[in-house]
């Protein structure tokens, strides 16, 4: 009985340590992609690894709509098809609004296009939310929520952990989006390059 204790403790201390080296790597991924996505915004830069879509529409009830959204990808070259690349959706920033609310969000993908970071606002009873999703293949593995009343200048940490029932709606929604943004990178893919 004591060798299973020991060992169901050694391996939730090795799972502790998996998930914490996770979150730095996930963090890692994240400041990388934020570097080149900074280099590539320059514009010297000569190349330009990403898509940008714009919409803009009249709202009934809610004025002028619009959203920007900017996909970055990886490109790496086609070994069977020499001359030819192969592109996967790396990160992509989105930018819009309701009415007088703006929003901004942020999905980091895998090269394999597995989500591995969510960023994104979002407003609810006169308070602003800032939510931060750190994923694996497995799913989430750390959740980090802000807070802000209205009228406040700063934002104050609400929540710092694993997934909760609280916050599992919010990751779904932002889950169901990041799966749109992979969709509408394939169909520009599927639509210029065949």
């Amino acid at each position: 009985m004591k060798k299973l204790i020991i060992t169901l403790l050694a391996f939730a201390v090795c799972c502790i340590a998996a998930s914490a080296q996770t979150v730095e790597s996930i963090r890692k991924d994240y400041n990388d992609a934020q570097a080149k996505i900074k280099q590539m915004n320059d514009p010297d830069y000569p190349s330009k690894n990403r898509y940008s879509v714009s919409v803009e529409q009249m709202l009934g009830g809610s004025g002028q709509h619009n959203e920007n959204v900017t996909m970055y990808f990886y490109e790496d070259e086609d070994e069977e098809h020499p001359g030819n690349s192969i592109r996967s959706i790396h990160f992509v920033t989105v930018n819009y609004n309701f009415a007088a609310m703006k929003y901004h969000e942020e999905y980091l993908f895998t090269e394999s296009g597995v989500l591995e970071f969510v960023y994104g606002k979002d407003y609810m009873d006169g308070t602003e939310y800032e939510c931060r999703f750190y994923c694996n293949s497995n799913g989430v593995i750390k959740v980090i929520v802000n807070t802000k009343e209205m009228g406040e200048d700063k934002f104050k940490q609400a929540y710092a952990g694993a997934m909760t029932e609280k916050y599992k709606y919010s990751y779904n929604l932002f889950k169901d989006r990041a799966e749109r943004y992979k969709k509408l990178f394939a169909a520009i893919e599927d639509s210029t390059y065949k």
